[in-house]
């Protein structure tokens, strides 16, 4: 092919793919894979940005983080630039994937792999996504062609970048890795000898890998139950979507199909010729190739180097969720679809004449691009956009919102926007209901808003569409009427407005199908806050109350804010100590020991009389600042503070002031302090050979 044609073609792929990636991009909502790095952006420093991200999702890589966050400060502070910065990546990797398919075959396969790169929705939704994926994909490309390059010559410009771009590589994702041992295969099957490049090139990778095998070792995954909403075994059929057939939306289950083409038996049609094409193409090279093997060997490696990278990533993935647990999704395992696209240029490259490769190209094209159509309008994320669009524009100043969960409360709050609207949540349906009751049971008040109403943000698990019936019968069982709005997206968006049109009682104290103890508490206290700073004081009063009925030890939190709502007084700080408290809990259940000093700390700004603040200061002194004696003058600031806390500390102060470390690691359960602090207490008592002290006293 003429190189000015090749150049033309190239040029037209790229436009093409750009055009894709920007159509909609403005429709697509935040949601929470995203949410976890966006919320953290403007923190003053990068490392303390990396640090925050993490704890939210504690499995990420910080390569792609750290291009988002110099991103953000240096170009463009916006959702939608993000996603530019998204796009661009995307676009680089098509004349990278030109440059592969035109080494391994030919021009002709360079122009067909960037055009199913160009038009695959997989990688259109990718690329529009504030995620390290797209930077993945990218960089297994770069891993994959400079190995290669390496390979043939081994010269020593492409040892350097090949081993640069996997280092860069594992600093993405965990199961980078998979690509590395895809190259670990072919070394060893193909390239033991000479037996010392083998063993060079094996010694440079395990070198690059191990920082960040070091930092693999130290993650804390989420888990299984964490997790699975959203990550399960996949079924055979699934499985095998995921390996052959990503591009075939309704044999995977990643991206949603719009209503009238799921529900369209031609397409049907569409996803079988497509997925006939792709299989075929793959037997069609590995068959042509394996007829060869005795003339062109090189092209019989190179086509099971390309088989290796589509199906090793995926396979040892489902391996180990069958035997570990859940740990398989298409996106992780998005760049393998790469090599299919060059196999599939390798195809029409060998179609010989100009005709049959253009014949061939247009219906792989076709086809592909038909599956992108299908997806459309969208959106294809969880459409939290309008769902807030909805709220903003109906509710009422004296409305309550209510979501379930508090994680998707915080994303619906970021695409909501700045709000005066309290905004509440709780895990369960049942205590979601039984809160708008409460709120809905409040009307009867001389200063309440009769006309008020419930806003309840409920979200239906991946693909799942329809009501929640469980909500809408505790809705049934309280008296309450409502009205259910849904949002598709890969999870469904319910928004029901709830109000309450008759005169009785709302029975919403009723412990009703019981519930957990600890859910419905933080369930009443969130509720509580949120009142508290919209200002509604009486329904604020009287969740507390609920929440001390429920929970008599929350009032060691919440009495301050109580006392100041009875009295009338500036509840602002006393608002502000409990938020901060709270964080302070939160930073200690993800290991956060710095950040949770701060906000112990920041809780004593607002309110230097909580005594619970001093006690979390005196876990935290040994672990953060290496300062023992700090811990008995916080524990007993926090004694004479509250005297009832002091009868529970002051057996564990008079033996801590004696040194017996042992005795007071024995005095607190699991329940009572963090494993941290009390490791370390048992690691001083070690230290101190006071390991039998309690006993020898």
């Amino acid at each position: 092919m003429n190189p000015v044609l090749a150049a033309l073609c190239l040029t037209g792929i790229m436009a093409l793919a750009l055009a894709l990636r920007l159509h909609r991009l403005g429709e697509e909502s935040v949601w929470w894979d995203e949410f976890a790095s966006l919320t953290h952006l403007d923190t003053p420093s990068l490392w303390k940005f990396l640090t925050l991200s993490h704890t939210l999702d504690p499995a990420t890589f910080p390569l792609y983080f750290t291009l988002e966050y110099l991103w953000w400060h240096h170009v463009e502070a916006s959702v939608h630039s993000l996603r530019l910065l998204s796009i661009s990546i995307s676009l680089v990797g098509i004349p990278l994937l030109y440059l592969f398919g035109r080494d391994l075959f030919g021009k002709r396969a360079g122009l067909t792999a960037a055009l199913c790169l160009a038009l695959s929705p997989n990688h259109i939704h990718h690329a529009q996504g504030i995620r390290m994926y797209v930077l993945m994909t990218f960089l297994a490309l770069f891993s994959a062609w400079t190995f290669m390059r390496l390979v043939r010559s081994w010269e020593k410009r492409w040892w350097a970048a090949h081993l640069l771009g996997n280092m860069l590589l594992l600093w993405t994702h965990p199961f980078a890795l998979l690509m590395i041992g895809v190259e670990v295969a072919y070394v060893v099957l193909f390239c033991a000898r000479p037996m010392r490049r083998a063993a060079a090139w094996m010694t440079l990778t395990c070198l690059v890998a191990v920082p960040s095998a070091i930092y693999l070792s130290q993650v804390q995954y989420w888990s299984p139950q964490n997790t699975s909403a959203w990550l399960k075994v996949p079924q055979l059929a699934e499985f095998l979507g995921d390996l052959l057939f990503d591009d075939v939306v309704s044999f995977s289950y990643q991206l949603r199909l719009s209503d009238y083409w799921a529900a369209s038996p031609v397409r049907s049609l569409f996803d079988c010729a497509l997925a006939m094409v792709l299989f075929g193409g793959v037997v069609w090279i590995g068959l042509n190739r394996w007829k060869q093997r005795t003339s062109d060997r090189t092209s019989l490696h190179v086509f099971i180097f390309l088989a290796a990278w589509l199906l090793l990533p995926a396979m040892v993935l489902y391996a180990a969720s069958l035997v570990w647990r859940p740990c398989i999704f298409p996106r992780y395992t998005l760049h393998s679809s790469l090599a299919l696209y060059l196999i599939l240029g390798g195809a029409v490259q060998a179609a010989g004449k100009t005709w049959k490769a253009l014949v061939a190209a247009a219906v792989i094209a076709g086809l592909i691009g038909f599956q992108w159509f299908a997806l459309q309008p969208g959106p294809q994320r969880t459409d939290w956009q309008s769902a807030a669009a909805q709220v903003r524009g109906q509710a009422k100043p004296s409305d309550l919102v209510l979501v379930q969960v508090s994680i998707w409360r915080d994303v619906f709050r970021y695409n909501l926007g700045p709000s005066k609207l309290p905004i509440a949540s709780a895990e369960s349906v049942q205590t979601l209901a039984n809160q708008a009751g409460f709120f809905l049971g409040q009307g009867n008040r001389p200063e309440a808003d009769k006309d008020s109403a419930v806003w309840a943000i409920v979200l239906k698990p991946y693909f799942d569409s329809g009501p929640n019936q469980e909500f809408e019968k505790a809705l049934q069982d309280l008296g309450l009427d409502f009205a259910r709005t849904e949002y598709p997206g890969i999870e469904h968006v319910l928004v029901y407005r709830v109000t309450h049109v008759g005169t009785g009682p709302i029975p919403w104290n009723s412990p009703r199908g019981g519930g957990d103890r600890e859910e419905i508490s933080n369930a009443i206290s969130d509720l509580a806050l949120e009142l508290t700073e919209a200002k509604s004081y009486p329904m604020a009063l009287e969740a507390l109350r609920w929440l001390f009925e429920s929970d008599p030890g929350a009032r060691r939190i919440y009495g301050g804010l109580q006392l100041a709502l009875i009295k009338k007084t500036d509840v602002e700080p006393f608002t502000l100590a409990v938020r901060s408290l709270l964080k302070a809990y939160h930073d200690l259940g993800r290991r956060d020991f710095a950040g949770a000093q701060e906000a112990f700390r920041e809780t004593l700004r607002h309110d230097p009389k909580c005594a619970l603040a001093y006690s979390g200061l005196a876990i935290m002194a040994p672990l953060v600042d290496h300062d023992e004696a700090a811990v008995l003058e916080y524990l007993r600031k926090a004694a004479a503070l509250d005297p009832e806390l002091g009868q529970d500390l002051n057996p564990f102060i008079e033996r801590f002031a004696a040194g017996d470390y042992r005795a007071c690691h024995d005095l607190l359960g699991p329940e009572k302090t963090t494993q941290a602090f009390s490791d370390w207490l048992l690691h001083r008592a070690e230290a101190s050979g006071t390991q039998g002290g309690a006993k020898e006293k």
